[in-house]
């Protein structure tokens, strides 16, 4: 691992989840931050990582934590304690932030159980940028720069550069803000201001409001130092109204600046494939870009596991894996996927979560085809990984997708990803070369766009083994997009 020649800098990396502490509600692993936060410490920095501590997590992986101080801080005129742990993640260091109304609900920022978000995650999420700033200073560890990751954490750059302007701690601090998603999520009454504990001259059109509520992510942009988002194509998006939640002209402005980049971050993949994987090494069913030979028999097993019968040797194994929402184009896929569910050779597995009206979609496409389709409401790894390793197929028909990586671990495994023209899924798949891609959001494009990659199946199985390979083929270098953060984004003039 070549320096970067800035040896030594001090990093903080904070986010409202980290892998391997559990599932997050999103359905995938949060592996992305854990593996970048592993790759910045391989080039020579010093890097710590904060993040909150859930105690519904229970994961074997999860390491051994140890008390390690207790940091207190007022907000709304009360006191507020929270209890700071440390364990060890890869090679860097970790702070878990444990405080009542962070810790002891049952789900990271949605209840599990209900799928509703929950009303005081402004407060819950407040406390924790405060507490992790104060966290720092007990630890000690000054930072030269702070990654904040996703929009529930955008409370600390605001504080950073208001309430601790003038602190000598972090006077020589950069911030910088990641942002996976724009929506109305991080949007909130005015009257929930007072949780974030700054002045009420920021409650402005320049600064923190927007339409009379508080808008955290747009906060989180104005006061961080530079801000970054996974994908070119959503990052031209929200230039446009569509997925902008009428910030479009906001973010024009700071692109124009140059204060927003477009910049991936892609998990550490050398252990990702179907080679490697150790939920197919149970199995004993591991396979390579050489040898394929046990894909088919992963299907086999997932239609065991599912209770599906296999009607003949062409069966096509679609999946669906990830939030049941509208943002994952659940209401596009029901419209269109029924008219390929009556044909006998057709399967489909669908493996995730939504709230109960998008959950009895999917369970009536059950009813109405009780032989062709699996339902596993879960976001276990296991499943997830080995529903990717036996599918021939897997749908992305999204309305918008600022973040995915599960189709570039299809790609990995010789599970051809349909996907919808919009966001990271169009800088990544490439029509009838390592995928299929439609790009409006209508039903005809998507079946059309469908229909065509099951006639190629079907009918030129060396063509689709082509795009298989193609797929398996395909680099994701984290190291790359690491080298473009420190020398772009952490350090640009250095």
């Amino acid at each position: 691992m070549k320096n970067l020649g800035i040896y030594g800098k001090k990093i903080v990396l904070v986010s409202h989840f980290l892998h391997p502490f559990g599932i997050c509600e999103s359905g995938l692993p949060s592996k992305i931050t854990a593996d970048f936060a592993s790759a910045l410490k391989k080039f020579g920095y010093d890097v710590v990582f904060i993040a909150p501590f859930y105690k519904f997590f229970k994961s074997p992986q999860q390491p051994k934590l140890e008390h390690f101080d207790t940091v207190s801080i007022i907000m709304d005129r009360e006191k507020i304690e929270a209890k700071v742990h440390k364990t060890k993640v890869s090679n860097f260091d970790v702070f878990l932030i444990e405080e009542q109304s962070i810790s002891n609900l049952n789900g990271c920022v949605k209840d599990l159980e209900t799928g509703v978000y929950f009303p005081n995650n402004l407060r819950r999420f407040s406390i924790f940028s405060r507490t992790a700033l104060e966290a720092l200073k007990v630890v000690p560890f000054r930072p030269d720069i702070i990654h904040v990751f996703s929009h529930w954490s955008g409370v600390l750059p605001i504080l950073l550069k208001t309430a601790y302007q003038y602190d000598n701690f972090f006077k020589d601090t950069r911030v910088i803000f990641t942002f996976e998603n724009v929506s109305n999520l991080s949007t909130y009454p005015a009257e929930q201001y007072r949780f974030i504990g700054v002045d009420w001259k920021y409650f402005s059109y320049e600064y923190l409001e927007f339409f009379g509520k508080v808008n955290i992510l747009k906060g989180g942009i104005v006061f961080s130092d530079c801000s970054t988002t996974f994908s070119e194509t959503y990052l031209l998006e929200l230039q446009k109204s569509q997925g902008s939640e009428g910030l479009d002209g906001f973010f024009k402005e700071k692109v124009s600046q140059g204060v927003i980049k477009a910049i991936p971050i892609y998990p550490d993949m050398s252990m990702v494939s179907p080679e490697k994987d150790i939920y197919l090494s149970k199995l004993r069913l591991n396979y390579s870009i050489d040898s394929l030979g046990n894909k088919k028999k992963v299907k086999e097993y997932l239609y065991k596991k599912f209770n599906m019968q296999l009607s003949q040797s062409q069966d096509i194994l679609i999946s669906f894996i990830g939030e049941i929402s509208e943002q994952k184009g659940i209401s596009l896929f029901y419209e269109v996927i029924g008219d390929f569910l009556s044909r006998e050779n057709i399967k489909l597995i669908i493996v995730g979560k939504g709230d109960d009206l998008h959950e009895g979609v999917i369970k009536e496409l059950q009813n109405l085809y009780p032989k062709n389709v699996g339902f596993l409401k879960t976001f276990d790894e296991e499943t997830i990984y080995t529903t990717i390793a036996g599918s021939d197929m897997i749908l992305f028909p999204s309305f918008l997708e600022p973040y995915e990586f599960l189709h570039i671990v299809a790609m990995k495994y010789g599970t051809v990803p349909v996907v919808r023209g919009t966001g990271i899924l169009n800088d990544i798949v490439r029509d009838k070369i390592n995928g299929f891609k439609f790009y409006e959001f209508i039903p005809s494009e998507f079946k059309e766009k469908l229909n065509e990659a099951i006639s190629i199946f079907l009918e030129n199985p060396k063509r689709w083994q082509k795009i298989q390979l193609q797929g398996m083929k395909e680099k994701f270098d984290l190291t790359q997009q690491v080298e473009k953060y420190v020398k772009e984004v952490y350090f640009p003039k250095q």
